[in-house]
């Protein structure tokens, strides 16, 4: 998802660095600006698309309102090697997204809609979200823009994220939960 297996951002760090991945001041300490060529990670990533930090002019649009708390819960074991060689896989595993926002609208549903399924994101043609992008029939093979490519240069045969389920919850703040728990 950008990202080295440590965690280190692939945007700031060229090795898989522990000591960067593990330091969340420093790996989510970053933005796009000296990447605006985008010779490091492609404007179609998904760490990009998601988070486009400093791809847009604040003039242009205000990122940080859809800003949304996320974490991926992994499930199931890593990827045998002969799984990896067979291209089978044995058991079920997954990744549970779970995120946290004020208005469901203008953030999870905006970063879906405006961001991540808009192949002119920012600046031109340069396709959906390879992981959680437009996955319908008749754009399933949209290439992506890759950093370097004089045209777009990857193609995505089949869906990488087939989603099993969905929930919207509501959560209460801990102040409104300490306020109702406080009257009992």
């Amino acid at each position: 998802m950008g990202r080295w297996r440590n965690g280190a951002p692939l945007t700031i760090s060229d090795t898989d660095d522990p000591v960067l991945g593990a330091d969340p001041d420093r790996n989510n300490n970053f933005d796009f600006a000296e990447d605006a060529d985008k010779a490091r990670c492609p404007f179609a990533a998904h760490i990009r698309k998601t988070n486009p930090r400093s791809d847009f002019q604040p003039q242009e649009l205000n990122v940080d309102v859809a800003r949304i708390m996320r974490q991926g819960i992994p499930f199931g074991p890593e990827v045998a090697p002969d799984e990896r060689r067979q291209n089978l896989s044995l058991t079920e595993r997954g990744l549970m997204f779970v995120c946290y926002q004020t208005s469901i609208v203008k953030q999870f549903e905006r970063i879906q809609q405006s961001w991540a399924n808009n192949p002119f994101f920012v600046r031109g043609n340069v396709g959906f979200d390879p992981i959680i992008g437009n996955s319908s029939d008749a754009n399933r093979n949209r290439f992506i823009d890759w950093p370097g490519a004089s045209a777009p240069g990857l193609s995505i045969p089949t869906e990488f994220v087939v989603a099993t389920g969905g929930l919207y919850a509501f959560v209460p703040s801990v102040s409104a939960l300490k306020g109702l728990l406080s009257h009992q």
